[in-house]
Formats: structure tokens, sequence, C-alpha cells
């Protein structure tokens, strides 16, 4: 009997070690969601001119590494990312061709499509 209380108390050491360990690693991590938190809660007020209401805070305090790093992103990024603009080259046929001109000649194109 005294070696499975032996083999017990190491398996109830280990199991204390482990939890030491496991809540030191959550703490460290709480503390950098926290810090994250606070910095995206100062950042969307400063945006919106309104205090992030604590029903909020809690939702970001748990939500994902992920998503607190894209509302920081959006909080801070105050440019408008370009997503595209018109071409203002001509090329081909109709490069030397006004707007009026090369409708007429889409249509004209199209006319011909469909009768032939």
């Amino acid at each position: 009997m005294s070696l499975e209380l032996a083999i017990a108390n190491v398996l109830e050491k280990a199991a204390h070690y482990i939890d030491a360990v496991e809540g030191e690693k959550q703490a460290a991590v709480q503390v950098e969601r926290d810090k994250l938190t606070a910095a995206i809660r100062e950042k969307v007020s400063a945006v919106t001119g309104e205090e992030v209401t604590e029903e909020v805070a809690r939702k970001l305090a748990q939500a994902d590494p992920e998503i607190l790093s894209t509302i920081e992103k959006l909080a801070t990024n105050t440019d408008v990312e370009k997503l595209g603009e018109p071409s203002t080259r001509r090329s081909g046929s109709t490069a030397n061709l006004s707007v009026a001109e090369q409708v007429k000649l889409a249509e004209d194109r199209l006319i011909n499509f469909a009768i032939s």
C-alpha cells in the first residue's frame, strides 16, 4: 500500500505543478489581452467619440486574438485603401476616338453581330 500511496503523492504533486504552470501561462495571456483590450477601447473611443460600454469590453476580452488585432487595425488605420481605379489609357483601334464615337462604334459592331 505504501507504493500506491507514493504513486498517488507523485501524481498529486505533478498535477499541482501543471496547474501552477498553466495558471501562470493563462495569467500572462490574460495580461496581454487586457492591455490590448484597453488599447482598443481607447482607440475606438477616440475614433467614435463615445465610450465603449462594459458589455462591449467584456466581449472584447473574450474575443480571439485575431479578431482583436483586426479591430485594432481598423481603429488605428484611418487611411482608406484603394481597391482599384478606372483605366485612363486607351489602346487599340479606338485610342483616338471620343467616347461618343466609341459608343457608336460599339453599337454598330453589336448590330452587325446580331444581323450576321
